[in-house]
C-alpha cells in the first residue's frame, strides 16, 4: 500500500512484553457405573504485560509514530476431564473448559483506550478405539477459540488514517469497526496413531474444517 506523500510505504513494529503464569491439575483414580475412571480437575492462568508501537517510516527513517499502546493481557481457565475405559479396546476422553480474559489498553489515542472482560464455554469430546498390532482410531469433536488482538477489539479510530489526515492539514478522525476478543470455532477430526516401531510414532487425522483440536488442557 502507497500512502500519499510525503508519507513512506514502510512501517516499524516493536513489541515488549513480559509474560506471567501458572498450570496446576489433580487427577483422582475412580469408578464410573462400575468401569475404571480417571477425573482431572486443573487451572491455569497468563498474564502478558506488553508496550508495543508502530510507527511510519521512510528509507527507515521514523516519520512519526501511528499509536503507542500499553496492554495488558489476562486469562484464567479451569477445567474437568473424564476418562472411561469402557472396554479393552474402547475409551472415552470428555471434558469442559470455562476461561475467563481480561484485557486493558492504555493507547496515545484516548478514543482507543478501554478494558473489555469476556468469558467463553468450550465442550470437548473422544472416542478411542484399540490398540490393534500397536495402532488405535480416534473421532474427536469439540469447541475450541483463538483471542484476536486486543487493539482491535477496543478500537474506536483508525489512528494510521487519522494521522494521515491531520499530516496533510485535514481535521477528519477516520473511524474504525472493532474486531471481537474471542472467537469460537467448533471442529471434528478423525484419526489414527501407530506405534509401528519402537520409539517410532505416527500421528495423522482428517479434520472436515480448522478447528482447535479437542484437548482440554489446550
Amino acid at each position: 500500500m502507497t500512502f500519499p506523500p510525503p508519507i513512506g510505504d514502510q512501517f516499524v513494529q516493536q513489541d515488549r512484553r513480559k509474560i506471567y503464569g501458572g498450570d496446576i491439575s489433580y487427577m483422582m483414580l475412580g469408578n464410573f457405573f462400575g468401569f475404571d475412571a480417571k477425573n482431572t480437575f486443573g487451572f491455569q492462568t497468563r498474564t502478558d504485560a506488553i508496550h508495543i508501537d508502530l510507527a511510519e517510516t521512510t528509507g527507515r527513517v521514523v516519520r512519526f509514530t501511528v499509536r503507542d499502546d500499553h496492554v495488558i493481557e489476562s486469562s484464567v481457565g479451569a477445567y474437568l476431564e473424564n476418562r472411561v475405559q469402557w472396554a479393552d479396546k474402547f475409551r472415552t476422553m470428555t471434558g469442559l473448559r470455562e476461561d475467563l480474559y481480561y484485557g486493558s489498553d492504555e493507547s496515545t489515542l484516548q478514543a482507543n483506550s478501554g478494558k473489555i472482560v469476556q468469558a467463553m464455554t468450550s465442550p470437548k469430546g473422544n472416542l478411542i478405539f484399540g490398540p490393534w498390532d500397536q495402532t488405535e482410531y480416534y473421532l474427536s469433536v469439540g469447541q475450541g477459540f483463538h483471542s484476536n488482538d486486543l487493539r482491535g477489539t477496543l478500537t474506536n479510530v483508525d489512528a494510521l488514517a487519522t494521522e494521515i489526515n491531520f499530516e496533510q492539514g485535514n481535521p477528519t478522525i477516520v473511524t474504525q469497526g472493532k474486531t471481537p476478543l474471542l472467537t469460537k470455532a467448533t471442529g471434528y477430526e478423525i484419526g489414527v496413531r501407530s506405534e509401528p516401531l519402537p520409539d517410532l510414532k505416527l500421528d495423522g487425522g482428517l479434520c472436515p474444517q480448522p478447528q482447535q483440536r479437542s484437548d482440554i488442557q489446550r
